[in-house]
């Protein structure tokens, strides 16, 4: 069951406009994530040498072992990374409207790939400007979702105690 939209009119709360700024602000990276993810499965998917650290680790290993296990079947990451990074974004659709399970599933998500990316950095042994610049993209990432649930949680909590008319 989804929570109610929790928008609030400018004015009516000054803390709670600031609550629903930092909740949005948090679940706008899902937008980054996944977007970020479909340029590096285009670029996967159309051969390029070129790959960004950034968007989702899951995808790219996904798209490099289709290619090596079986080429004729890229159509099956394609599919894959478009659905993954689908569900990134409905993660930060309905967390930008205040919806804790979406900004905890696309947390989770998250979470998992920043694993899978600090396993992939571990075993490959160098660091280079790619893998910091991913790795402070995941940090930066993961501290405003975590800012964007904080947030989440004062402002439904906030809300209960207001009077209905001054939502």
């Amino acid at each position: 069951m989804d929570t109610p939209n929790t928008s609030v009119a400018p004015g009516a709360a000054p803390e709670l406009t600031t609550l629903y700024q930092t909740v949005q602000a948090g679940a706008r990276w899902f937008y980054w994530i996944a977007g970020l993810s479909i340029v590096n499965a285009v670029l996967a998917h159309s051969e390029s040498k070129v790959q960004f650290v950034l968007g989702l680790a899951i995808t790219q290993v996904v798209d490099y072992l289709m290619a090596q296990i079986a080429p004729g079947a890229k159509w099956f990451s394609l599919v894959f990374d478009v659905l993954l990074a689908g569900s990134m974004a409905y993660f930060g659709y309905k967390g930008g409207q205040a919806v804790l399970w979406a900004l905890f599933c696309g947390l989770g998500v998250f979470l998992v790939d920043c694993a899978l990316f600090g396993w992939l950095c571990f075993m490959g042994g160098a660091v280079n400007t790619g893998v910091v610049l991913g790795g402070v993209f995941r940090a930066l990432a993961l501290v405003a979702v975590f800012g964007s649930i904080a947030a989440t949680r004062r402002l439904h909590a906030l809300k209960a105690q207001l009077p209905a008319e001054a939502t």
